[in-house]
C-alpha cells in the first residue's frame, strides 16, 4: 500500500508539472508574438525576437520531457496491479490537499503498536513462559518410596523407606534458567534500541513533513500571488515600451519556478506522510484540505 501511495503521488505530481509547463509554453508563445509586434514596429531590436524564439523552443522541450515522465509514472503505477499498459490517461486528486498535522507524541503512541515492535512483545511473552518453565525445572524433584522387605532366611519382614534425587539435574536446569534470563535481557535491550530508532526516525519524518508543508503554504500564499501580479504589470509595461524584454522574461521564469517548487514541496509532504503512515499503521491525512489549494 505504501508503494502504491508513493507511485500515485509521483504520477499525480508529474501531471501537475505538465500543467505548469503547458502554461509556461503558452506564456513563451505569447511573449514571442508580443516581441514580433514590437520588432515590426521598430521599437525593439530583432535580437529579442531570436531570444524569444529560443525561449519558446526550450519551453516546448521541457513540456515534452515532462509528458514523457508522466507516461513513465503512469506505467510504474499501473504495473503494481498487473497492467503492462495503463488503462488510464489521467488521475484524480489534489496534491495540495495536505491535511492537518498531528503532534509527534500522538504519532509515537500509534507507532509503538507497529508490527515490528509487536514482534518484540510477542518474543518477550514467549521468553517469560520459558523462564517460568526453567525456574520450575531448576527445583530438585525428590522421589519417596515406602515398602516391606521380607527375609526368607530369618523369616522376618522389615519396613523400607527410600529417597531418590536425580544427579546434576538441578544444575542443568539452573544453567538453562540463566541462559533464558540472558536472552530475555538481550531482547529487552534490542526492543529499547528499536524504540529509540523508531522515535528518531518518526521525529525526523514529522519535522521534514512540517517543513515541506510550510514551503507549500508560503509559496501558495506569499510568493506566487505577488509574482502573478508582477507578471501582469511587467507584461503591460513591456508592451508599452517601459520595461525591457529581460525584465519580462525574468519575472515569467520566477513565477514558473515558484509553481514548480510548490509542486515539489507538496510531493515531498505527501511522500513523507506516506512514510509516517507506514510507521504508525494509521492514515495521517484527513479529508480536510489544507490552505494550499492553488
Amino acid at each position: 500500500m505504501a508503494d502504491v501511495t508513493r507511485r500515485y503521488i509521483d504520477a499525480l505530481s508529474s501531471e501537475q508539472r505538465v500543467a505548469v509547463l503547458k502554461e509556461a509554453e503558452a506564456l513563451a508563445r505569447y511573449t514571442l508574438q508580443a516581441v514580433k509586434k514590437r520588432v515590426a514596429a521598430g521599437a525593439t531590436p530583432e535580437v529579442e525576437q531570436f531570444r524569444a524564439q529560443s525561449a519558446l523552443a526550450k519551453a516546448r522541450m521541457r513540456l515534452l520531457n515532462a509528458q514523457r515522465q508522466r507516461t513513465a509514472n503512469h506505467y510504474a503505477l499501473s504495473i503494481l496491479w498487473g497492467e503492462a499498459t495503463p488503462s488510464f490517461s489521467t488521475l484524480t486528486g489534489n496534491i495540495f490537499a495536505l491535511g492537518s498535522s498531528q503532534n509527534f507524541d500522538s504519532l509515537y503512541r500509534q507507532a509503538v503498536n507497529n508490527p515490528a515492535i509487536e514482534v518484540f512483545s510477542a518474543q518477550e511473552r514467549l521468553q517469560q513462559a520459558h523462564l517460568r518453565l526453567a525456574k520450575t525445572q531448576a527445583q530438585s524433584d525428590l522421589t519417596w518410596s515406602v515398602g516391606v522387605r521380607y527375609d526368607n532366611a530369618s523369616d522376618d519382614g522389615a519396613l523400607v523407606a527410600g529417597l531418590s534425587m536425580p544427579l546434576f539435574g538441578a544444575a542443568r536446569s539452573l544453567g538453562e534458567y540463566q541462559s533464558i534470563q540472558a536472552k530475555r535481557a538481550q531482547l529487552d535491550a534490542e526492543k529499547s534500541a528499536a524504540l529509540l530508532t523508531l522515535s528518531n526516525q518518526l521525529y525526523q519524518l514529522v519535522q521534514a513533513r512540517e517543513s515541506a508543508v510550510l514551503r507549500v503554504n508560503t509559496l501558495n500564499n506569499d510568493i506566487i500571488p505577488p509574482l502573478n501580479t508582477a507578471l501582469k504589470q511587467v507584461r503591460q509595461a513591456y508592451e508599452e515600451g517601459r520595461y525591457s524584454y529581460l525584465e519580462w522574461v525574468t519575472t515569467r521564469q520566477e513565477l514558473i519556478d515558484a509553481k514548480a517548487a510548490m509542486i515539489s514541496a507538496a510531493q515531498d509532504a505527501l511522500t513523507l506522510a506516506a512514510d509516517i503512515e507506514q510507521l504508525t499503521g494509521n492514515p495521517l491525512i484527513s479529508s480536510t484540505p489544507s490552505s494550499a489549494s492553488h
